[in-house]
């Protein structure tokens, strides 16, 4: 969310508003099956390329990040 807040600062909305649906609950349901999470739920991390199960979601609901979406 920081990259977000910085990116509507300097007055680039669009972008802002491009990486929001990246971590978008809303706009990721299309992968749901690959995060195996809530789909309606932030999470902490996303598993990467070098995980055992790359993709998925870890600790949803223990993230500090939905609350920063609201700022």
């Amino acid at each position: 969310p920081w990259i977000s807040i910085a990116e509507t600062v300097v007055g680039h909305g669009n972008r802002a508003f491009d990486l929001y649906r990246k971590i978008c609950p809303a706009y990721i349901e299309d992968i749901s099956e690959i995060h195996r999470t809530e789909p309606y739920v932030y999470s902490q991390m996303i598993a990467g390329k070098d995980a055992a199960h790359f993709g998925e979601a870890k600790n949803s609901w223990l993230t500090g990040t939905a609350a920063w979406t609201f700022v």
